[in-house]
């Protein structure tokens, strides 16, 4: 586990990336930390946080272009 600091900001952000990754697995979906570095299935791993993170935070990613 990395070391965690007091400061507010950084915990929230460090449990909403904690969050991220819990749904991800409970959805059965992994996480690119989970899969080799450099590899196309890390990228689209990636690709997907990125799009699971925008939802969450309630934005379309189609309306992005």
């Amino acid at each position: 586990m990395t070391k965690l600091t007091t400061r507010p900001r950084q915990l929230e952000v460090h449990a909403f990336c904690q969050m991220i990754d819990v749904i991800r697995k409970a959805q059965g979906k992994p996480n690119p930390e989970d899969l080799p570095a450099g590899s196309v299935a890390r990228a689209k791993a990636e690709m997907d946080v990125i799009v699971d993170t925008l939802r969450m935070l309630g934005i379309d990613p189609s309306d992005l272009g």
